[in-house]
């Protein structure tokens, strides 16, 4: 590599880092004062999914979540929100390092600078860390997992997924494949990891548990907004059909199609050695994009499948024509309309095609193993 090239990596990933590190001068975390808040009143045997005082945005995850922001709610609002961000950005970075280990590259190259600056300037991963969510965590649980995965250390892998099932229900469809695959040791782990604690919630905070599943879990799953944030199908199909009978049946069947699809070829190429690992990535756009909603935010949970599927390219020597697709779907997923109105109903949807043109692309790469 050129001098000129290394300057200009080096160059992008500084500027791409100070942009990044606007996100520590915001005013307050608008979502992470929802954790914050209904951690508090939790652990007081209050309702967290409530009305909770200095919180403006209702809480809507599991119970088993305040395991994860408790450290937070010892230190004042500030302090815990710009620590949160920092640590956020700090999982991030080691998602991509493991992501690196795994597909046993070098780490601390300029290539791995170039990824990670182009990773920060993606608007879902500034998204997440302006509005102080889960995200990023999220994407370090499923990228860990992952990892554990490629060493076999089956009892973990299922303790690892299990946390991040209970932490956000985004990667909903990756136990299926561990019945494609039958992995019955992980699926095993998973079951009595996560047993453990919702009987130990439902002992310790049976009040809570049961107004997460009665009332927040099927208010998540029966909403369908309709704002451009929302980059789900339900959002692109509510924009373009409304919400009545033919959307409803329109959702479902695509939904439930991709979904289809997807394990059809998994299960034809449950043999591979390599489906281990790259089955795992179509999962992750298509956790997203069927989901109930899917904020922009959320789309962080599809990097890993960006990075693998960009390293698997180059482990082909795949002609330069080849990346083409995937540079789209990354430009579509990164980018973010000031003014959605503006533009067309199919280009407000940008965040969705990117999506599925990295699904279609991560599942053909396992249709080719």
């Amino acid at each position: 590599m050129d001098v000129l090239k290394k300057i200009s990596i080096i160059l992008f990933f500084t500027i791409s880092t100070l942009i990044l590190c606007r996100v520590f001068f915001i005013t307050h975390y608008l979502d992470f004062d929802s954790f914050y808040f209904a951690t508090k009143a939790f652990y007081i045997n209050g309702n967290p999914y409530g009305s909770v005082e200095g919180a403006l945005v209702g809480f809507l995850y599991p119970p088993a979540s305040f395991i994860f922001f408790s450290p937070f709610v010892l230190l004042p609002l500030k302090i815990a929100g710009l620590l949160w961000a920092f640590v956020s950005i700090i999982l991030l970075v080691i998602s991509i390092i493991l992501l690196f280990v795994i597909a046993k590259k070098k780490v601390y190259t300029y290539e791995f600078f170039m990824i990670l600056g182009l990773v920060f300037i993606m608007f879902p991963v500034k998204f997440s860390l302006g509005m102080g969510q889960v995200g990023l965590l999220n994407v370090f649980l499923v990228v860990f997992f992952i990892y554990t995965l490629t060493l076999h250390k089956d009892k973990v892998s299922g303790v690892i997924l299990s946390s991040a099932l209970l932490l956000k229900l985004t990667p909903m469809l990756f136990p299926f494949e561990l019945l494609v695959l039958r992995r019955w040791k992980i699926l095993g782990s998973l079951i009595i990891t996560s047993v453990l604690i919702l009987i130990s919630l439902t002992i310790f905070r049976k009040e809570q548990m049961l107004i997460f599943l009665t009332q927040s879990l099927p208010g998540t799953f029966n909403s369908w907004p309709l704002a451009y944030y929302n980059q789900a199908v339900s959002g692109m199909v509510g924009r373009w059909l409304g919400t009545g009978e033919v959307g409803q049946l329109v959702k479902v069947s695509l939904s439930l199609s991709m979904v289809i699809i997807t394990f059809i070829v998994l299960w034809k190429n449950r043999a591979s050695k390599e489906i281990a690992l790259r089955g795992f990535m179509p999962l992750l756009p298509l956790s997203v994009i069927v989901a109930p909603l899917a904020w922009q935010h959320y789309f962080v949970l599809v990097i890993p499948a960006l990075i693998s599927l960009y390293f698997s390219y180059q482990k082909a020597k795949e002609k330069a024509i080849s990346y083409l697709p995937l540079a789209i779907s990354y430009m579509l997923i990164t980018s973010n309309l000031k003014n959605p109105d503006l533009f067309p109903l199919v280009i407000q949807s940008h965040v969705l095609w990117g999506a599925m043109i990295l699904w279609w692309l991560s599942l053909r790469e396992v249709k080719n193993l």
